[in-house]
């Protein structure tokens, strides 16, 4: 159901993925479909169209183009990952892949709790690396 938005992929399957930002309502269907029940943006605009599906709660980060996250937003990114995870729920999270230079994007900020080795949690990529983040 629905088309699989650009970039999609899973980092732990049915846990955690990473995509670009969902731009049409058949994006939502696909995330619903694949058990996604919190999107979270990290761009200063909201996705569009992400009113289509009324039962994926969208979180909002507003992360300016170029710029690391604020220490509040990290907090915030880790008190969305901890409920998800106390609600055995997926996330998602999303960023614009269609500016140009260096984007920021947040990788899981406690690894372990989704059964992932420590790694950073933010990184600078150039846009067109190609990586399972966009």
């Amino acid at each position: 159901m629905g088309s699989q938005p650009p970039n999609f992929s899973w980092v732990l399957p049915g846990r955690l993925a990473g995509l670009a930002l969902p731009r049409l309502p058949a994006h939502y269907q696909f995330l619903w479909a694949q058990g996604v029940r919190h999107l979270v943006s990290l761009t200063e605009r909201g996705p569009p169209h992400s009113d289509t599906c009324p039962n994926l709660t969208v979180h909002r980060l507003r992360i300016p183009d170029f710029c690391p996250p604020t220490p509040e937003q990290i907090n915030n990114f880790i008190r969305i990952v901890d409920d998800a995870n106390a609600r055995g729920e997926m996330l998602l999270p999303t960023s614009d892949n269609h500016s140009s230079g260096l984007s920021w994007s947040i990788h899981p900020t406690q690894p372990g709790k989704l059964g992932l080795e420590p790694a950073a949690f933010l990184y600078p990529r150039p846009l067109d690396q190609d990586t399972p983040f966009s």
